[in-house]
């Protein structure tokens, strides 16, 4: 899956506005896109939520085995990146209740929408993880902590849905995507055309066997 770190061309910073997420004293939220991934990084400041949360579309690239899926700019999966970057080891993360938090999640766009995550989060493993410089070192965060990171990241992903560049910003992250889905595709089609050469030969060697089977009951 391509990486979502943010481009260097990105839009300008929105001016604040509020989140209001319930549970939740009301949020100043700035949001920056990044129109090469189609990610928006939100900066969120409130009493006891602060830092960057990145909400982006993402495509899966693999080449199923079975039953191939297109490369669809209007079905996104959506991940939900606490922190602005990639970079694993970058200390600039949300805290919420005093805790940093890490981790990136990858949840079906309908499940956020129709608050499927807020209200059962553990279906989508959504665990948010306490930041720490070692990926190794990052229990997951308190329970509490985890419940409004959850329904933060749920209203997020909800404002991002609403943005009126949605479509653009999904056809930026199909079009990162393409390159490793082309290139998973072809080497399963290379696969797939190596196993039919293999099974048309084996089909004919049954027929051969069949035919000189019958010979022998005439």
């Amino acid at each position: 899956m391509p990486s979502r770190t943010p481009h260097p061309a990105q839009s300008p910073t929105s001016d604040p506005t509020t989140l209001t997420v319930a549970g939740v004293a009301a949020l100043e939220i700035t949001d920056t896109a990044d129109p090469a991934t189609g990610s928006v990084t939100y900066c969120l400041s409130g009493p006891r939520i602060r830092g960057p949360i990145t909400v982006g579309p993402t495509f899966t690239t693999h080449a199923s085995r079975t039953a191939p899926a297109p490369l669809d700019p209007e079905a996104p999966r959506i991940r939900v990146l606490f922190g602005a970057t990639d970079n694993d080891t970058d200390p600039d993360r949300p805290t919420i209740n005093g805790v940093a938090l890490t981790g990136d999640h990858i949840v079906p766009l309908g499940a956020v929408l129709s608050g499927e995550l807020a209200d059962r989060p553990y279906l989508f493993h959504f665990a948010a993880r306490r930041f720490a410089p070692t990926a190794w070192d990052r229990p997951d965060a308190p329970p509490a902590t985890n419940a409004t990171a959850v329904a933060v990241a749920a209203a997020l992903v909800t404002r991002w849905y609403e943005r009126p560049d949605r479509a653009a910003l999904c056809r930026a992250a199909a079009r990162l995507a393409a390159p490793d889905y082309i290139a998973n595709h072809l080497r399963r089609v290379d696969q797939l055309r190596s196993d039919i050469a293999e099974l048309t030969e084996q089909l004919r060697a049954h027929e051969r066997h069949i035919a000189a089977a019958r010979s022998l009951t005439t």
